[in-house]
């Protein structure tokens, strides 16, 4: 994992991690609440790691994949081999200590669906334009 080499973010860090979380029905705890404004930024920092393992396994492996992250949400595009892939990140991911989302974690021919990644949806489409250029030559 790369280290965080500035001090002034890593001070910065340690304080929002040992800041008491008030919640409405408990007494107060340590760390960061689920979506806090923090978030993000220790997700790509804890991730970093899986992010370099997957370019690692790609090259070692040949296989041509794109990983789209953000914060803890990620997308992989890529052609074949996909239930292998998944099974590995898999394993990345518990080497992490983490899992994961099985309700959210599926795979999918982008040629025969559509996916909804960070709000947004991702279909194929064939242009008017293509299409036209296509068929009248």
């Amino acid at each position: 994992m790369i280290p965080v080499a500035n001090r002034h973010m890593l001070n910065w860090i340690k304080q929002w991690l040992s800041a008491a979380v008030v919640r409405q029905t408990r007494k107060p705890k340590r760390g960061t609440p689920q979506g806090g404004v923090i978030s993000p930024l220790l997700a790509n920092i804890y991730l970093n790691l899986f992010d370099r393992k997957f370019r690692s396994y790609c090259r070692s492996t040949g296989l041509a994949a794109e990983l789209v992250r953000y914060a803890d949400d990620f997308v992989i595009l890529m052609r074949g081999g996909a239930k292998r892939t998944r099974e590995k990140v898999q394993e990345m991911m518990e080497g992490l200590g983490l899992r994961l989302n099985e309700a959210k974690t599926r795979v999918i021919d982008a040629r025969q669906g559509s996916f909804e990644f960070l709000g947004f949806s991702f279909a194929r489409k064939i242009s008017f334009k293509s299409a036209k250029d296509d068929h009248f030559g």
